[in-house]
């Protein structure tokens, strides 16, 4: 590490407050500088892989991260019983409190990352958003004010005008993130956003922003000591995102003019100084068609991507930052990126559920190896993927001396990696890192919502049966479903059954097969169906029958008249996830697409609506059970006409 003096105050035994593939990343640097790597896991990460990565480790809760991850004093209490004398937060969780940062101080310890003062300025978007307009750097019209009463944020609302993002305040990763574009959504998405915020970091403030259509992410990577040395070590393009959550990134970012690049890296380090950072974090910027960039926010922590900046600049990041938290005055060579480096997030997601969350048991993985391949992984054969935590498993990253070498290095590294028990995106990536429009870039934010890439699927198309068949039910029965992720569909017809994943975009349904577990449906291509459309003449001679998975017919197939089967009043759950919020009671009338449960499955929220117009019959579940995909959870006893 060139340039670096002796440190201050000697950090030997760091714990590491963080899991999965954040912990074991930060282990290796402490051991690479001769610091004793500690760590906590939860009871569900008992036997987690980042436990084997520690000297020494204890189990400090419950599977929940408020009771484990988001938990302080119990944090401070391994510390203590470990004999640390630093804490590394990783990034997500605790990395941004400038509570827990302070509460680290207070008990004698390092919080390696910046101050509470910091902590408390830069982590508050609506803070650090008022800092960048009192600096002059441009902003989006937007409002970030103390007042967090509905009447005042939907007030600001109407005055900002649709689409309008609502953000939480602090955070980040896409948690607490809801776009809304008609002001009927405004409160139930605000009252959505505000429980994944808190679920996901403790915090449920939000801030309003006018929503960019078709913008690309650039960020600057920070590096500042305490002794007012300070650095900007380059950007990266994180574009390619999924629900405003990233999903592959690189360094340098392409076709961005020098021009332009200075003068947001200058925007980046003027941010730092005026709060007074120290130790490493990240400017973010939207940038729009004209070539106007805008601030976004300022993440005060190492962050996920970090690795490409690692590949390009030939520097080791979380070393830098142990250095930095023990007073070294750090000296970074001047010099240019050498190379082009690209991440790929692996994540526990289902493709032919519409990415939705998986879990369970990992049966085997395969990962590559090779020059300028690097992978960062959280799990190997026989790890346990739970419902509780972000569904990132593992990060796949790779460098090359030109972009175009580093495409196909990634093409290769991705078609050698495998991962078996428990679906994973990478199909997707795959798909990501063939297609010409990515190769070729730069994309947008929207790139790959907008497009085919999520929906590609190799398999044999549907019957035109079957598309009549799911296209009438989708039009009559009103299935339950989950916001705009899909609306679970279940049936038999000509003796074999069907579980369907629709959604809808546009004036049509997006359809793709359910892999439920101990069902075997039979396996099709994608289709799409008009959402509004008369009734097939397919459907006079059709035998199909309505079912929910829990009692799925064996050879029985049933003379159904549209209407008169019934499986609206039949709720179920589309992913394993925990039932965090019941809006219903026995008893309870309700309309189709009421909002009764909300299920939250690795961070993220999904409503669960009515599928009738009906009174609540019987209810299966309860707050804060686990439930697994199919899970029956309500009935509902519908309306007569």
């Amino acid at each position: 590490m060139a340039g670096i003096t002796p440190t201050l105050t000697p950090i030997r035994r760091v714990l590491i407050a963080n899991r999965g593939e954040i912990a074991i990343r930060i282990a290796r640097a402490a051991r690479s500088l001769e610091i004793i790597p500690l760590g906590i896991a939860s009871e569900t990460d008992s036997n987690a892989l980042h436990r084997v990565a520690m000297a020494e480790s204890v189990v400090i809760g419950p599977g929940p991260a408020q009771e484990s991850y988001l938990h302080s004093e119990r944090i401070l209490q391994a510390a203590r019983q470990l004999n640390a004398d630093a804490i590394h937060p990783g990034y997500g969780f605790l990395s941004e409190s400038a509570a827990f940062a302070q509460a680290v101080g207070d008990a004698g310890l390092i919080f390696i990352g910046p101050s509470p003062a910091t902590l408390a300025l830069a982590g508050d978007k609506r803070q650090a958003r008022q800092l960048a307009q009192s600096l002059g750097i441009p902003t989006l019209a937007g409002y970030d004010g103390p007042d967090q009463s509905d009447a005042r944020l939907q007030a600001h609302a109407e005055r900002l005008g649709f689409p309008l993002l609502i953000k939480a305040s602090n955070g980040g990763g896409g948690r607490g993130q809801r776009v809304v574009r008609d002001p009927a959504e405004f409160l139930p998405a605000l009252a959505a956003a505000r429980r994944e915020a808190k679920a996901a970091f403790g915090d449920a403030s939000v801030l309003l922003e006018r929503y960019l259509e078709q913008p690309r992410h650039i960020e600057f990577q920070i590096l500042a000591d305490a002794h007012g040395s300070i650095f900007e070590l380059g950007e990266r393009d994180c574009s390619l995102q999924r629900r405003r959550q990233k999903v592959l990134e690189e360094a340098p970012a392409p076709q961005l003019p020098a021009t332009l690049r200075n003068r947001m890296g200058k925007d980046a380090l003027a941010l730092a100084q005026a709060c007074a950072y120290r130790n490493i974090g990240t400017v973010e910027f939207l940038l729009d068609a004209s070539g106007q960039h805008y601030f976004l926010e300022i993440n005060a922590r190492l962050q996920v991507e970090h690795p490409v900046t690692e590949l390009v600049h030939q520097v080791d990041l979380v070393a830098q930052q142990f250095h930095i938290a023990s007073g070294a005055k750090l000296s970074l060579p001047a010099r240019a990126p050498q190379g082009w480096a690209l991440e790929a997030r692996i994540c526990a997601e289902d493709p032919a559920q519409g990415l939705l969350p998986s879990s369970g048991e990992i049966t085997g993985v395969s990962w590559p190896n090779g020059p300028g391949i690097r992978i960062e992984n959280g799990i190997d054969t026989g790890s346990s993927v739970p419902i509780d935590y972000d569904s990132l498993v593992a990060k796949l990253c790779v460098w090359a001396q030109t972009r175009e070498e580093a495409f196909a290095r990634l093409r290769e590294a991705l078609d050698a990696t495998q991962i078996s028990g428990v679906a994973t995106n990478l199909p997707v990536l795959r798909a990501m890192a063939a297609d010409p429009h990515i190769n070729h870039g730069p994309t947008s934010t929207n790139y790959l919502d907008d497009g085919d890439l999520l929906r590609a699927n190799p398999t044999p198309p549907a019957s035109p049966l079957l598309i009549a068949v799911t296209q009438e039910l989708l039009r009559e029965q009103a299935q339950s479903r989950v916001g705009s992720v899909g609306i679970p569909l279940f049936f038999t017809l000509n003796d074999t059954n069907y579980a369907l994943s629709a959604s809808l975009h546009g004036d049509s349904w997006e359809c793709t097969a359910l892999n439920l577990p101990g069902i075997r449906s039979e396996q099709f291509a994608d289709f799409r169906c008009a959402a509004k459309a008369p009734q097939s003449d397919m459907l006079q001679t059709a035998r199909y029958a309505l079912c929910s998975p829990l009692d799925w017919p064996t050879a029985q197939t049933t003379e159904t008249v549209p209407n008169e089967a019934s499986s609206g009043n039949r709720v179920t759950a589309p992913m394993p996830g925990r039932v965090l919020q019941l809006s219903a009671t026995p008893g309870q009338a309700v309309a189709a697409h009421d909002v009764v449960a909300i299920l939250e499955a690795m961070k993220m929220e999904h409503r669960i609506e009515a599928g009738c117009t009906g009174v609540i019959s019987q209810i299966h579940i309860h707050e804060g059970q686990t439930v697994a995909a199919g899970t029956l959870l309500l009935e509902i006893a519908p309306a007569q006409a």
